[in-house]
């Protein structure tokens, strides 16, 4: 992603790992890890160059699994089926009950958070 900040600031986004964000269908298919090459000169940005590579999605999720990663469920879907839910509040929220994450989250900051 590249675009402009509202203070004319180059708002550059290099890429993700097995988690791009697309509205289009057709982009979501392409879940490899991307990258971005900044090429300047002495007058400033002269190109960018995205990357995508393969990575070892299974390893990924094996990894997560032994972290005990909340959320893996959500996880999984992203990696594996370019399907995300971030934007999806009620989905969230119920999972967050569900693995008792809301619970967690609470404690935390009643604790003060240290």
């Amino acid at each position: 992603m590249l675009r402009y900040g509202t203070g004319g600031q180059l708002i550059v986004n290099p890429g993700s790992i097995g988690q791009p964000f697309f509205l289009d269908a057709q982009l979501r298919k392409d879940l490899r890890a991307q990258y971005m090459i900044l090429e300047f000169d002495d007058k400033g940005l002269v190109d960018m160059d995205f990357r995508r590579v393969d990575y070892d999605v299974a390893a990924e999720l094996q990894l997560a699994k032994d972290l005990r990663l909340p959320y893996f469920e959500v996880y999984y879907e992203s990696l594996v089926n370019g399907i995300h839910h971030t934007h999806h509040q009620e989905f969230l929220r119920e999972l967050a009950q569900k693995e008792g994450c809301d619970r967690e989250l609470d404690d935390w900051l009643k604790s003060g958070n240290d």
